[in-house]
């Protein structure tokens, strides 16, 4: 609670101009004898102390909850400007600068990206019209394809206390259209080898192959903090206030700036993302997670990659508040105090070879480094594990060496499976290091009958780097003579796991279950 006598406020603070200061406390002020708002009868219901949350009585002025009075001051100010001429310029400009400060975290989170905002593009209708279309913004990195819808529309205050039909309509002009114009531009692009995207004036703005695109996200940035209507829109659809069959992610652009705060390199941003679908488009039959703040997602990211088990017993998992920690940061942060930052828990040496990929930043190594991500603690030590046994052999001899995890064994699905191909050598032997890497890893690959494999080099003579070379290799297997032979001259019995796992242990692919459950079975 906060008491104050005006004159006083004015005094301390140095206020110069007075009678604005008065008057807009007056605009936020109800007087406790008033004889308004008489039909009152429920916490819910709309009365005089929500819009004017300052309480004045005689000389002083009571403000029983400051948070409340900042919740309000944009609402109320909005409603004054309705009524003015400056509204619609204001509603422009408000777009304007969300448009604009997407760019700016897009910038400092994926550094290099190529970034296009005020996107046309046409597609034919049922009758053969071409039709034009928006899109705010398109983001391009690696193989991946941000499409940004950003909506800067308020949080009604009905809709904030549960009103169905305004609550519906926040619902869908905030999120659901967005994520309408975002998946009509996705399918613009998967329905087009030659992409083309216009300026306003019909100009080329940018073309794109979507061949050598493997990822399109959707996503939906907000003015406004929606709250747990962004953080489990999924839940919305049961009682039809969402339409759609998929959900984008949803995230208030304050929360996007604090993300971009935290994440350490460009590909951990991708598989935050990546987890977070999951979780919004989760089915039903799983456990529901719960949190009302983006936040806590990335807090719960941050400690257990937001891995959650998928058994049913588990109807509902609420996360961990972490919005003390976040309070605490900022204002250690301003104050200029030392605070331990939040960041994702791995081993050090495999978190080097996850640099080491984003600096050789070959085409598709976000998606390798996402695959590595998703894997569990267990197996990324496995993988360090193998890479300092097979390098301290060569160092030993000067010979080549591999090893090689199969971390997903399912050869009766086409587009499943993933392994890795370990090697060492010495830099002196570059080329025959590449042809030998390339050419066993697709042995290897095609005797799984694995979707995805990848392969590392690594010279043992070289200190600088934890891996050196990165081929990754993702397509379905097809039957193949030369290849059937050569597996039959390299390998004289069928691979099996190299990782050593219980029934009872989580499964190594990181899904959360336990093996006997997953790729155990």
């Amino acid at each position: 609670m906060l008491i104050f006598d005006i004159d006083e406020i004015i005094e301390e603070e140095k206020i110069q101009e007075k009678e604005r200061f008065i008057k807009f406390i007056n605009r936020f002020c109800s007087p406790l004898n008033q004889t308004g708002n008489k039909k009152f009868k429920y916490p819910t219901d709309d009365n005089v102390f929500r819009q004017r949350p300052i309480i004045s009585f005689e000389n002083k002025y009571i403000v029983p909850n400051p948070t409340y009075l900042i919740w309000v001051l944009q609402s109320e100010i909005e409603k004054d400007m309705k009524s003015t001429s400056i509204w619609e310029s204001y509603q422009k400009r408000k777009g304007q600068y969300l448009e604009k400060e997407v760019l700016k975290v897009f910038d400092k989170i994926l550094p290099g990206c190529n970034k296009y905002c005020s996107l046309y593009y046409y597609v034919e209708d049922k009758d053969g019209n071409k039709n034009r279309c928006e899109l705010d913004a398109l983001i391009i990195y690696d193989s991946n394809i941000f499409l940004i819808e950003s909506k800067s529309g308020i949080f009604k205050t009905p809709a904030r206390r549960g009103a169905i039909k305004t609550l519906s309509s926040v619902i869908y002009e905030n999120i659901e259209y967005a994520f309408e114009q975002a998946y009509r531009a996705r399918e613009y692009i998967k329905s087009n080898e030659k992409v083309v995207f216009y300026n306003e004036d019909d100009s080329i703005k940018t073309i794109i192959d979507n061949k050598k695109y493997s990822n399109i996200f959707l996503l939906n940035v907000t003015l406004e903090n929606f709250g747990e209507i962004a953080t489990r829109i999924h839940r919305f659809k049961n009682i039809g206030l969402y339409k759609q069959n998929e959900f984008p992610w949803s995230v208030n652009i304050n929360d996007l700036k604090t993300i971009a705060e935290f994440i350490e390199f460009p590909s951990q941003f991708i598989h935050y993302i990546h987890r977070r679908l999951k979780i919004n488009n989760r089915s039903e039959c799983l456990s529901d997670i719960f949190t009302n703040d983006e936040l806590d997602f990335l807090g719960t990211y941050f400690d257990n990659n937001l891995y959650f088990d998928e058994e049913k017993e588990y109807n509902f998992i609420v996360l961990n508040d972490y919005s003390l920690y976040f309070n605490e940061y900022y204002l250690r942060k301003e104050a200029g105090e030392p605070i331990d930052r939040l960041s994702q828990k791995m081993n050090p040496k495999f978190k080097r070879i996850i640099m080491d990929l984003e600096k050789l930043h070959q085409h598709g190594h976000t998606d390798v480094i996402v695959k590595l991500l998703d894997l569990s603690n267990d197996t990324r030590n496995e993988i360090v594990d193998c890479i300092d046994s097979i390098v301290s052999k060569t160092i030993k001899d000067g010979e080549f060496h591999d090893a090689t995890l199969v971390i997903l064994s399912n050869p009766q699905n086409n587009k499943s499976g993933f392994g890795i191909t370990m090697m060492s050598g010495l830099s002196k032997n570059r080329e025959e290091m590449l042809q030998r890497l390339e050419g066993y890893s697709k042995i290897k690959k095609y005797q799984q009958k694995a979707f995805e494999w990848l392969a590392i080099g690594k010279y043992a003579d070289d200190k600088s780097w934890a891996i050196n070379e990165c081929i990754y290799l993702k397509y379905e297997e097809e039957y193949s003579e030369e290849l059937e032979q050569a597996v039959k001259k390299l390998f004289t019995k069928p691979m099996t796991w190299t990782t050593k796992v219980g029934r009872n242990d989580p499964c190594p692919c990181g899904s959360g279950k336990k093996f006997k459950k997953c790729h155990g079975q």
